[in-house]
């Protein structure tokens, strides 16, 4: 007699998708604040969608989608720290 219990097939679990970071840009203004970065980031883009690295001095962001000259003005104005 087979069993009229559904068949339970296990699958894997979904691979963890990294983001793709296609644009680079460089932020203009040298004194920043790290942490307002990461908040303006995260606020446009969502936690982990961005990457940040530091060359010569100056702060790159790696994000997914080109940013408007409007976002960038923003962006940079929020994490202007002059000391």
């Amino acid at each position: 007699m087979l069993s009229s219990s559904p068949a339970i097939i296990h699958q894997a679990p979904p691979a963890l998708v990294q983001p793709l970071f296609l644009h680079n840009h460089v932020l203009r203004k040298k004194y920043r604040d790290p942490l307002k970065l990461k908040q303006a980031l995260t606020k446009t883009f969502g936690e982990g969608n961005y990457k940040i690295k530091v060359r010569a001095d100056r702060w790159i962001v790696a994000i997914p989608r080109e940013m408007s000259n409007n976002e960038i003005d923003e962006l940079e104005n929020s994490v202007y720290s002059h000391y």
